[in-house]
């Protein structure tokens, strides 16, 4: 995928050359790449008509399956931006996000058609239609989609990311982690994640199958190993807290076609690491990181031997193609150095156009950097390992005061996950005037005691760093992305 081409074009190239390999299955049927092109172009036919062109938004309220492959390439194809959106949402906040992007329409299909409401124009995808499509040619500067992040202050934020930023990293994507026609991926992250969209452009792009679970089987671990083994899935991105479950499954070590794991969205501990290599010995495990800002990723670690052997979390890697990667140190914007610890700064291809309708967040989270271009600041605390390896230390706004002193909690879980006996964690702090640190520890067998985790960081860490209460889980509650549910662990203390 070379420099000024779109998205969907790769795709229907091979549409072109391959039009009988299958490119998705699951969900509400398969298709086959002719076939996908096809129904994405008349999709775009219809979309034209209805007056959708250039950096419009045109919702997707579509279940996962091949429909929601037609959405996106159609969508793509009429030259307009797709706008995820969550089925299994709230109304409320479907209602906010759509509020906010304006789409001028919204896809619906046979399982969904019911379930929305709204004042928006709806086509539904099942109608048929025999137009051919009469789109414009789509420049690589085009809006290509916008996903709904968490904002701070409290309400969704729509972030406009453009073909450009993310056509880079599918195309090194293809190069170091290449698929062949016919070998499948298996699409786990719900469409309003950002992750999803590797999912889709990195397989389709080279030939290979899209395998879509069914709708909410992401969070069921039986449904995911069964899927892994009996479809022969070469290619999957997990988030960290869904492998020890992966693990604890007797049959993940059938799963002998897996080459790629992707791991990302949060930290990633060696314990974990070291799990899944010994029980798929012939996988290769990354560990990757990127903001939604920064179109999904701009590092990756492969992890080897020596990685699972040391404690604490894996390394978050070196920068993808077309990324140029500096540190905030305090003093000022610098290139990555060893031993250099900042917030990191994103320039590059990657770098999103910015928030919809918020010129003014826009302009306080991209900024022009010396030398590197138009910069994103994400916010987070990274350090530069002797290797010249990326490591993050935590968030910026994850920071809290316990007695008056300053506390990053990633810097104590990162010490707690060097007990031997911890095989994964969260720290963080109770609300009210006096917070204190919490540990919610999942432990190795046979468990450690309460005791002894608190003396360890002792031996580490100044004491106001030393959580007073720790908290043993069987496993960590997660969000429907995977990661830690911080509602659901305040619960329970």
């Amino acid at each position: 995928m070379a420099d000024g081409v779109p998205l969907h074009e790769p795709v229907e190239e091979i549409a072109r050359r391959l039009p009988y390999k299958l490119a998705c299955a699951g969900g509400t049927g398969s298709l086959r790449y002719g076939e996908l092109a096809d129904a994405a172009d008349r999709l775009a036919a219809r979309l034209v008509a209805a007056g959708v062109g250039r950096d419009d938004r045109v919702g997707l309220f579509l279940a996962r399956g091949p429909d929601l492959a037609v959405g996106i390439l159609g969508v793509l194809r009429a030259g307009a931006a797709y706008l995820p959106l969550g089925i299994a949402d709230p109304p409320a906040r479907v209602a906010a996000v759509i509020a906010d992007a304006a789409p001028r329409c919204v896809l619906v299909h046979g399982p969904t058609s019911a379930r929305f409401t709204g004042d928006t124009m709806v086509l539904d995808l099942d109608a048929s239609t025999d137009e051919a499509s009469e789109a414009e040619p789509v420049e690589d500067s085009a809006a290509a989609y916008v996903v709904y992040t968490s904002g701070s202050t409290g309400a969704p934020r729509g972030v406009v990311v453009e073909h450009r930023n993310l056509a880079r990293h599918i195309a090194w994507l293809r190069a170091q982690l290449p698929l062949a026609p016919g070998e499948r991926l298996l699409q786990m992250a719900p469409v309003t994640f950002d992750a999803a969209m590797t999912d889709f452009f990195w397989p389709l792009s080279a030939g290979a199958t899209v395998v879509f679970l069914d709708e909410g089987a992401h969070l069921d671990p039986r449904a995911i190993v069964r899927t892994l083994v009996e479809q022969d899935i070469v290619a999957v991105r997990l988030p960290p807290a869904m492998l020890p479950l992966l693990l604890a499954e007797p049959a993940f070590a059938r799963a002998t076609s897996l080459r790629y794991v992707i791991c990302g969205g949060d930290r990633l501990p060696s314990s974990l690491a070291r799990g899944v290599r010994e029980a798929l010995p012939g996988v290769r495990l990354f560990n990757r990181y990127g903001p939604t800002e920064t179109a999904v990723a701009v590092t990756y670690h492969e992890i080897d031997a020596a990685d699972v052997r040391e404690p604490g979390d894996l390394p978050i890697g070196f920068p993808v193609d077309g990324v140029d990667l500096r540190v905030d140190n305090g003093d000022g914007i610098v290139p990555l150095a060893p031993g250099r610890r900042g917030e990191l700064i994103v320039c590059g291809a990657s770098v999103a156009r910015g928030y919809l309708g918020d010129p003014d967040l826009t302009a306080r989270r991209f900024v022009q950097v010396d030398g590197a271009g138009r910069g994103y600041r994400t916010g987070d605390w990274v350090s530069v390992d002797p290797s010249g390896a990326l490591r993050f230390v935590g968030r910026r706004d994850e920071q809290v005061q316990i007695a008056g002193y300053r506390v990053e909690p990633g810097e104590v879980r990162a010490n707690l996950l060097a007990h031997q006996g911890v095989v994964d964690c969260v720290v963080t702090a109770t609300a009210g005037v006096e917070p204190a640190l919490v540990a919610y520890v999942v432990p190795a067998m046979p468990r450690p005691s309460k005791a002894s985790l608190r003396a360890f960081l002792l031996d580490r860490l100044p004491r106001h760093m030393v959580p007073g209460e720790v908290v043993f889980l069987s496993e960590l509650p997660t969000t429907d992305r995977g990661k830690p549910d911080l509602a659901a662990l305040a619960r329970r203390s």
